[in-house]
């Protein structure tokens, strides 16, 4: 409960009369079925947001579940390079198609595993792949179990520091 004393509501403008006068008014609330309304209030927000997230949370998985799919169906070999060529990730269907184990690239940059005119030419396609942001192609042979083959790669940008190449033995 609380109470008013000598209360006026102005008019519009100064030379209207007070809309409401009053020497005293007294107020009651029930605060219990105020709080009730603000938790009832409150309460709801929080089933709507966490409907929301579970909707992100179901198209999230509908998405993951999507790009392991189209990743399982891709005979080639992709890799993630930051700027400096350092491999951070890569996906392909079979290890046996790797030159050499994950444990032996994963950290490293290709000046630390190829012969430097190829580790420059693979550098220089990171480097303009995130710069231009534009598609780079670049064509090589390599030796790999004692037969020369050829691949093509495809470099493309992640973003600002990062490169996504897909490597296919034409």
């Amino acid at each position: 409960k609380f109470v008013l004393e000598d209360f006026a509501i102005d008019g519009l403008s100064p030379s209207d009369r007070p809309f409401l006068k009053a020497k005293r008014i007294d107020i009651s609330l029930k605060w219990d079925a105020i709080l009730r309304r603000e938790v009832l209030l409150r309460t709801a927000d929080l089933q709507r947001e966490v409907a929301l997230r579970e909707a992100q949370s179901q198209e999230l998985q509908a998405s993951l579940r999507t790009n392991r799919a189209i990743l399982s169906g891709i005979p080639d070999l992709i890799f993630i390079n930051r700027r400096d060529g350092t491999y951070l990730d890569w996906h392909t269907r079979s290890q046996q198609d790797l030159a050499v184990p994950p444990e032996a690239f994963l950290g490293k940059k290709p000046s630390d595993l190829f012969p430097p005119e190829f580790a420059g030419r693979l550098q220089a396609s990171f480097e303009a792949a995130i710069d231009q942001d534009r598609t780079q192609l670049l064509e090589y042979p390599l030796e790999l179990g004692g037969q020369r083959r050829f691949f093509e790669a495809r470099v493309v940008s992640l973003g600002e520091d990062t490169a996504l190449t897909i490597v296919r033995d034409v």
